[in-house]
This record gives structure tokens, C-alpha cells and sequence, in this order.
């Protein structure tokens, strides 16, 4: 009603022939038919993102993933450390290179989750 109100207003002084009840039924036509066509795109938005999703969680169906749920937490952590040392590494060392980008992954960083990162003891 707020919107209705202000294109009305609008409506009334950029045409002042039109009078205040012909502007505010214009404008609350204007209104509905905008959210007509705003729910039109909310729908083709939801398809697509729908479909998009449906597309991406293909992909990453596709990509191996290791049972870890009877992998020890120790090991685990052990992983996820080096992993994340690995990370940062790269990133100090990138900033040390000129023209080196670190937006990219290194090949080294991804370590498979079915060799251990640090050999147990």
C-alpha cells in the first residue's frame, strides 16, 4: 500500500489532470501487475536454480568419496592438519611470487583422504 501511495502521489503531480482516485486506481494497477510478473520470475529463478543444483550435485556425485566413519579421530585430525598446513603454505609462498595467483588450488594440497597425512608412530 506504501508503493500505491507514493506512485499515486507521483502519478498525481507528474499529471495533475489525471486527479488523485484515477492516479491511486492506476497505480494500484501498476502494483498488481508488477507482482504478476515479479512471481512469474520467482518461479523461473526457482526452475533454474532447481536445475542448476540438480546439475551440481552430479558433479560432485561423481568425485570419489572414502568411507571415513570408521577411520580413528586421530587420524582424522591428523589429515585435516596437514591439509590446512599445506593450505596456508601455499598461500605464504604465493604471496612471495610475483604474478602468482592464489585463487587457483594447488595440485599438491589436495591429499587423498585414504593415505594418512603424517605416518603414525
Amino acid at each position: 500500500k506504501e508503493t500505491t501511495l507514493y506512485a499515486s502521489k507521483q502519478l498525481t503531480a507528474a499529471f495533475p489532470a489525471l486527479g488523485p482516485a484515477a492516479a491511486h486506481e492506476l497505480s494500484d494497477k501498476f502494483e498488481k501487475a508488477l507482482g504478476v510478473e515479479a512471481e512469474k520470475l520467482r518461479g523461473q529463478l526457482k526452475e533454474s536454480l532447481d536445475t542448476e543444483m540438480s546439475r551440481f550435485r552430479a558433479v560432485l556425485e561423481k568425485f570419489p568419496v572414502t568411507d571415513v566413519s570408521t577411520t580413528d579421530s586421530d587420524t582424522l585430525t591428523r589429515r585435516f592438519l596437514h591439509s590446512l598446513t599445506l593450505l596456508i603454505d601455499y598461500h605464504l609462498l604465493a604471496e612471495d611470487v610475483p604474478g602468482a595467483s592464489v585463487s587457483a588450488t594447488p595440485s599438491d594440497a589436495a591429499m587423498p583422504v585414504s593415505t594418512p597425512a603424517v605416518p603414525s608412530n
